[in-house]
């Protein structure tokens, strides 16, 4: 059988290609047995990927309609088509004489979703969920069900809560330099104190966040979200941190253009004390040729606040970015994006440029589902930091080159839950010893989402 419909209009941000799905075969359900050809020979075409053949096949033996097994057979080839409407009406017959039948089910709620009827949709996916279907099948239910959302966002309010829990390891939460003796520039060898030292430690994580929906129209869609999220290193407290942000903002969406306006505030905690505010505003658009190219651009501002003695870097920032999403054939969806990004974060003290800096930067990434529930993915993004001025003690202009690379693999075990492992390693190289470091992390969470 073909894919899904076509649904990427519905979400410019994020478009969705499905893979095939023969629900009968999946449940491992065939139609009920019957003397004549004709069902066996429509399920036949579809099985060969040729649904419109099936369809016109079934319509030369319209006298066949009423029965069971031809209504089924031909439904699924009629909705397979794009004749949904006939297909749902051949289905609604079968499903009276054979109300338990699970692919049936199934394949009649997408006939509802192609039709635009969301309510009886999510009615009939829901069901089939209910009487716990293979796993395969359920990954293509909460396919759907995600694009039924994405759809009833445009004509009414929506909201969803998630909650995480993680553990894992990290090398260096202190960022600090490999070892102890460093040359620096004026002060030649010197010795660096135990807290700029890399030394590793446990980690455990906590979060919750919430997300609104409010449609003004078909086109445009209002949205608010909010975060809470912890860190704590059980050896190395005063590294611990929290962040809470909010983020404001509308979306909307003509044609295979999409554009997002927002702003965002956030306040960060480090080690138990106040450290950090950020506000900020951003734009961003993307336009969507086809189903399996995405191009992006986007552009962001704002002020970095710090307390305490940290107030020497407060700072206003801004930056561009650009990027490519690609979705490649193939049974595993293979996925891949490139982006670069620059921008400037200008100190707010004349006298302290030599903490404004240029920076220019780049990621490539890409995922694939090889099993139903299952995404791995890979990743590798660079970040080069150009100094304005040199430092005042050390008399030297700072430049940095970060090099981080990361996998991922993550899987969705039930409708709400899913769990994601992760492996990060980093390395920032400076031409000021005291700036180096590296670092690698590995972290276990566990995400619940409501639905």
């Amino acid at each position: 059988m073909p894919g899904l419909p076509d649904v990427s209009g519905e979400n410019l941000d994020h478009p969705m290609t499905f893979r095939c799905l023969c629900v009968a075969s999946l449940l491992g359900l065939a139609p009920l047995h019957v003397s004549a050809a004709s069902p066996l020979d429509l399920k036949a075409l579809l099985d060969q990927g040729r649904p419109e053949e099936a369809y016109r096949l079934g319509r030369a033996s319209a006298d066949r309609l009423g029965d069971p097994a031809f209504d089924y057979a031909f439904g699924v080839a009629a909705i397979a088509a794009g004749k949904a409407g006939e297909g749902v009406m051949a289905l609604e017959r079968f499903m009276l004489n054979h109300p338990d039948h699970e692919a049936a089910r199934v394949e009649l709620a997408r006939g509802y979703f192609v039709l635009g009827d969301e309510a009886r949709a999510r009615e009939e996916f829901e069901a089939a969920l209910a009487r716990k279907p293979a796993p395969a099948v359920v990954a293509v239910i909460e396919e759907y069900l995600a694009a039924i959302r994405e759809r009833e966002a445009k004509y009414r309010p929506t909201a969803m809560a998630y909650f995480m829990l993680g553990a894992g390891h990290d090398s260096n939460p202190r960022a600090g330099v490999d070892n102890p003796e460093i040359t620096l520039p004026v002060f030649g060898p010197v010795t660096v104190v135990d807290s700029g030292v890399q030394r590793s430690d446990r980690m455990h994580e906590a979060g919750a966040g919430f997300r609104l929906t409010a449609p003004f129209s078909p086109r445009v869609t209002a949205f608010a979200a909010g975060s809470v999220e912890a860190s704590r290193h059980p050896e190395i407290g005063e590294f611990d941190q929290a962040t809470f942000a909010g983020t404001i903002g509308a979306a909307g969406r003509r044609d295979r253009w999409a554009w997002r306006g927002a702003a965002s505030a956030s306040y960060q905690k480090l080690g138990g004390e106040p450290y950090r505010r950020v506000r900020g505003l951003s734009f961003d658009a993307s336009w969507i040729p086809d189903g399996a190219n995405a191009f992006s651009g986007g552009i962001q501002g704002g002020r970095f606040i710090h307390d305490g003695a940290n107030a020497v870097r407060d700072s206003d920032f801004l930056s561009v970015a650009a990027g490519w999403r690609r979705l490649m054939p193939g049974p595993w969806r293979p996925e891949f994006e490139v982006a670069g990004n620059a921008g400037r974060e200008k100190n707010r003290r004349e006298a302290r440029q030599d903490l404004s800096r240029d920076l220019l930067g780049a990621r490539l990434s890409g995922r694939v589902s090889p099993w139903r529930a299952w995404t791995l993915g890979a990743g590798v993004s660079y970040l080069h930091s150009d100094y304005l001025d040199p430092d005042l003690a050390l008399q030297t202009t700072r430049e940095d080159r970060y090099l981080a690379g990361e996998l991922s693999a993550e899987w969705r075990f039930a409708p709400s839950l899913s769990a994601r492992a992760e492996i990060l390693f980093a390395r920032n190289r400076a031409n000021i010893e005291l700036y180096e470091y590296a670092r690698h992390t590995a972290a276990l969470r566990l995400r619940y989402e409501t639905r």
